[in-house]
Order: C-alpha cells, then sequence, then structure tokens
C-alpha cells in the first residue's frame, strides 16, 4: 500500500523512530543539560538554534553516541524487515538476512537429509553446522567490535558527566 516493499525504504523508515532511544534523549536531557546553561546563552544574546548548536549540542554528544551505537547495533542485525519486505528483489537484502538464510538452509538440509538419495544424504549429515554457526556468529559480532572503540570515548564520558559537581 505505501509502496515500500523491494526498497532500500522498507529497511530503513521502520527504524527511524525508536520510542527507547526518545526516552533516552529526553532524559539525559532534563538531567545533564542545566537550565542555568541555557539561560546564560539566551542573556548572552544567543539564539535557539546557536544555543542548540553550542551550548547544548556538545553536552549532548554522550547521548548521541550512545543512541548512534545502538541504532548501528539495531541496523547492523536487523533481518528480519527484509523478511517480510523484500521478496523480489534480492539485491537490498542485508547481509545479516542472507546469513540468518544460510543457517536455516543448512538446518533444513541436515533435518531432512533421509529424503534425499543416498550420495545427497550422506552429504547433508557431514555438513559442519556447528562450524557454520560460530563463522556466522564471527560475521556478526566482529564488525561491532571493531564499531565500539569510536564511540567509546563519549560513553565514558556519558558515565561520568553526572559525577562531577562544578
Amino acid at each position: 500500500m505505501l509502496g515500500l516493499s523491494d526498497n532500500y525504504a522498507a529497511l530503513i523508515v521502520p527504524m527511524l523512530f525508536n520510542p527507547f532511544n526518545i526516552i533516552v534523549m529526553r532524559t539525559f536531557f532534563q538531567t545533564t543539560v542545566p537550565r542555568e546553561l541555557i539561560e546564560a546563552s539566551t542573556i548572552d544574546g544567543a539564539g535557539e538554534y546557536r544555543t542548540l548548536i553550542q551550548v547544548v549540542l556538545p553536552v549532548l554528544k554522550p547521548a548521541i553516541a550512545t543512541i548512534a551505537l545502538l541504532n548501528a547495533l539495531a541496523f547492523w542485525n536487523e533481518w528480519f524487515l527484509s523478511l517480510l519486505y523484500v521478496t523480489k528483489n534480492m539485491d537490498i537484502i542485508p547481509l545479516q538476512y542472507l546469513l540468518m538464510r544460510m543457517q536455516r538452509n543448512a538446518d533444513f538440509l541436515a533435518k531432512n537429509a533421509g529424503m534425499l538419495g543416498a550420495d545427497a544424504a550422506k552429504a547433508a549429515r557431514n555438513l559442519p553446522s556447528q562450524s557454520l554457526k560460530m563463522a556466522l556468529v564471527v560475521f556478526i559480532v566482529v564488525p561491532i567490535a571493531c564499531a565500539y572503540p569510536f564511540f567509546q570515548r563519549y560513553v565514558v564520558a556519558g558515565l561520568t558527566v553526572g559525577s562531577v559537581k562544578g
């Protein structure tokens, strides 16, 4: 009805607005950004946009980095939306969906090996299902493990923001 099937938008639009992320940002904003800081920038003559960009956003960097990391994890692990919305254009499926299909096909072959011919049944029973699972885990975990150090300094800064009284 919306024209989202077999389209990149079907994979991106449903994940744009996450209520959890909105609650985290709202709570972080309310507890971290002092009202006096905003009032001081207004008294100094800064407009709303300048206050947002030069005063509030630097204070919110840890929350923004945390939300970015959570969204990166969510997008990286997402395969369900492509299962629902991508039916014809297999060029746009994400890697996680491809890996899930590979695992599902290997499990199907291993469980239904008796229905195949004798040679094929022997080959299907000898499929390395545990090795395949471990290789898939590496494909899933390593990119996120490589991305985390870029966000780590902001997350650590966010943990220590409330501990220092000025």
